[in-house]
């Protein structure tokens, strides 16, 4: 894995979290009909964005990271042991929930 890509992925997650960043598998935390504003401002923190509708709905929006590693290319292979190095990228994403006025989660689109 590349150094950087991982320190920047750190980055984001530890000093990002506060700011609406969240890693991506977190999206399974999601439950339409159940997942609260309040459950989820104590599990993810505040959102990036907190639009209000004017029939009362909120969406919030959060960032989303993932980190996806595999072999790097053009580097050798290792005989009988895959490849000697890997690289890894962070994908950004964003998700986007709307609540009804009581702050219950409607629905979500995650977007890459």
């Amino acid at each position: 894995m590349r150094l950087p890509t991982l320190l920047l992925v750190a980055g984001l997650l530890a000093g990002c979290a506060d700011q609406g960043t969240i890693e991506r598998d977190r999206l399974s935390d999601l439950a339409v009909g159940r997942t609260t504003t309040a459950a989820l401002t104590t599990a993810w923190g505040p959102p990036l964005r907190d639009a209000t509708m004017p029939d009362g709905r909120h969406v919030w929006t959060y960032r989303t990271v993932h980190v996806q590693t595999g072999p790097a290319v053009g580097i050798g292979f290792a005989p009988g042991s895959g490849p000697t190095s890997s690289t890894s990228d962070a994908l950004m994403g964003e998700v986007a929930l709307t609540f009804d006025p009581q702050g219950v989660l409607l629905s979500y689109y995650y977007t890459r």
